[in-house]
């Protein structure tokens, strides 16, 4: 079926463009009688090449990755638009994903998440049908989009760190003039989280990824074991004054847990041109019942169990720079969890290929800065993140000893007759500050390693 689908966007492709070329569109009933060539397609082709070097003795891996997909959306009519897109994916060369670790025998973390995380053995099948949706527009007032999409949320989004992005299934609503404030609601019952090929019930997608440790100590082993009706999603955003914004979300994610997040920011304009600005967060999440399932080395979010999270950002915006430093905590009265299939945290924080999702009583640091120069965009982040004892698996569901981390990023867009052509190149170092008792599977893919990325973009 996926097979299928690509095939018709390629002929669709193929008839669009013999249609602009012997016939040019004239009018509304001309769009009428054509919707594919009064429609708009877009393209886009990735290039990934991925890296990891684990210190002394561990494995090392590599994977580079291609793939193009082709998307539709109908023209307007009445309000309604509907689109398809989809993907495809190749293997053009990689370290055998499948092979664990000799000191550890843990798996890979990073090159498999370019291909297929459920299955390291698969090099060949890697399609899949992404958006397929129905869309009701009123100017940009009020939107519902039913069927499957991007989602846009703190914690559920793209999240598009490796080849293709994480997609939902379900009905998304908004509402409100934009700039003065915006409600949001929505139910996703499905998932297809970025690194698969195929798309899950809610319950079924948590714990596609790695799901660590139970409070306990024992091996978690919820996966396939969680019954949900889906995600309800509430939302409202407001400008308070000039200035000054309020966003609170409330993600209800039924028989498992429930998280809200709420953000003030306000920012300021200097004499000079550039804005100072601060942003404030706070999290919190309860569980639902049992958790997600009434054995306890089944469930999720441990019964009875809740999470605190806070976090502050004092930033400098320029026209051609951007300053920021960062501060998170999590407090000790629960592990902060959130499915990872999902989507990325929003912590401040946050630095791209890893994440404090799993832990309770964190103090996390970081500092970003960015400058642009003639189209090349420079980028530097560097993080502390102490965490607690790698050991403690009750606030500590990953076993991750405290680390620093420091990334180094260079972006550039092409332009002329490579218009539409972007590449980055990402290299992350992580040095391990916790103690590791000596343990080499606390260390491997975790710490003391260094992590190159290699991505070209092309859309059209």
């Amino acid at each position: 079926m996926k097979r299928i689908a690509l095939l018709l966007l390629v002929l669709s492709v193929f008839f669009e463009l013999k249609a602009q070329t012997s016939h040019p569109p004239n009018d509304s009933a001309t769009c009428l009688q054509n919707l594919l060539r009064c429609g708009k397609f877009t393209g886009h082709a990735r290039l990934f090449g991925m890296a990891t070097d684990n210190s002394g003795g561990l494995t090392d891996y590599y994977g580079i990755a291609a793939g193009v997909g082709l998307g539709y959306v109908t023209p307007a009519i009445a309000g309604f638009e509907a689109g398809i897109s989809g993907f495809m994916i190749f293997n053009l060369a990689s370290s055998d994903l499948a092979m664990r670790d000799s000191l550890t025998g843990m798996p890979n973390r990073y090159e498999i998440g370019l291909f297929d995380i459920e299955n390291p053995h698969n090099t060949t099948d890697l399609d899949r049908t992404e958006e397929l949706f129905l869309r009701w527009k009123k100017d940009n007032l009020a939107s519902v989009t039913v069927g499957r999409f991007v989602p846009k949320s703190p914690f559920i989004n793209p999240q598009d760190g490796r080849m293709r992005p994480t997609l939902a299934q379900g009905i998304w609503i908004e509402a409100g003039p934009g700039e003065k404030w915006r409600a949001h609601a929505a139910w996703l019952g499905g998932f297809s989280p970025r690194s698969t090929v195929r798309w899950f019930k809610t319950g079924e997608s948590i714990g596609v990824y790695p799901s660590g440790f139970n409070p306990d100590g024992s091996r978690s082993d919820y996966r396939g074991h969680l019954e949900s009706k889906g995600v309800f999603i509430a939302a409202m955003e407001a400008q308070l004054s000039e200035g000054v914004r309020l966003q609170a979300w409330n993600h209800f994610t039924e028989n498992i847990f429930n998280t809200a997040w709420l953000e003030l920011s306000a920012e300021h304009k200097l004499a000079n041109g550039a804005t100072l600005y601060a942003k404030a967060q706070g999290i919190r999440q309860d569980a639902l019942r049992d958790g997600g399932n009434a054995d306890p080395t089944k469930t999720y979010f441990e019964k009875g169990g809740h999470a605190e999270v806070f976090g502050l950002r004092l930033g400098l915006r320029e026209q051609h720079r951007h300053f920021n430093l960062n501060y998170t905590r999590i407090t000790p009265s629960g592990r902060y969890l959130m499915p990872r299939e999902w989507g990325r945290d929003p912590h401040y924080t946050f630095l791209p290929r890893e994440r404090n999702e799993g832990f309770g009583d964190v103090h996390a640091f970081s500092m970003n800065a960015e400058t642009i120069r003639r189209g090349w965009q420079y980028a530097l982040g560097a993080g502390y993140y102490d965490l607690p004892d790698a050991l403690n698996a009750r606030l500590n569901k990953y076993a991750m000893p405290s680390y620093i981390q420091l990334n180094v990023s260079i972006r550039h867009h092409f332009h002329k007759m490579l218009e539409g052509l972007e590449g980055t190149l990402l290299v992350v170092h992580k040095v391990g500050t916790g103690n590791t008792y000596e343990k080499p599977g606390l260390i491997f893919n975790k710490v003391d390693m260094t992590l190159f990325n290699l991505v070209l973009d092309y859309h059209f």
